[in-house]
């Protein structure tokens, strides 16, 4: 699950995990990684930390194929919040992870909602988070589709659980 904060991530999370018995998986905090940062690691130091752990965490739930695992924010965050906090650019990482999850057959779901209702909840413009989330949805080469939490969960459970 990829978004902009405050789109209903952890949330649908957490549905999926108590009541559907998906296992959710959360890799990393953006702010625990803007908080190293801070501390004077590099902003490649900070990279390397975390594609090191994306890359694992592909390459053994691509051998759990018998695991329904949901990960809250993954490779696009890191992409979107990487560049944009802390000016560590790295498409090509992005890029070689989304292919490896594209192939052991994940799914990605990006959480919407309208712009201005983003900017109530997160009390600030997002519209440039956003629009980053958005071209990489677009880029990617997963099995994908938008959600929305207005939108039915049996929706979202049913697309996930098609192989």
């Amino acid at each position: 699950l990829e978004g902009v904060n405050r789109t209903g991530k952890t949330t649908i999370c957490d549905l999926l995990c108590s009541v559907h018995g998906f296992v959710v998986v959360k890799p990393f905090s953006i702010r625990e990684l803007n908080v190293l940062a801070r501390f004077g690691y590099s902003s490649e130091e900070v990279r390397a930390f975390v594609y090191g752990s994306l890359y694992t965490s592909v390459k053994t739930f691509g051998k759990l194929s018998d695991v329904n695992a949901v990960f809250d924010r993954f490779h696009i965050s890191e992409a979107v919040h990487g560049a944009l906090d802390r000016g560590c650019k790295r498409d090509r990482d992005m890029i070689q992870i989304d292919q490896m999850l594209s192939a052991i057959g994940a799914k990605l779901v990006l959480m919407d909602d309208c712009i201005g209702d983003l900017n109530d909840r997160n009390g600030r413009d997002v519209s440039e988070l956003s629009f980053f989330f958005d071209q990489f949805f677009i880029n990617s080469a997963m099995d994908k589709m938008r959600y929305n939490l207005s939108d039915p969960v049996g929706q979202l459970v049913r697309w996930l659980r098609n192989k």
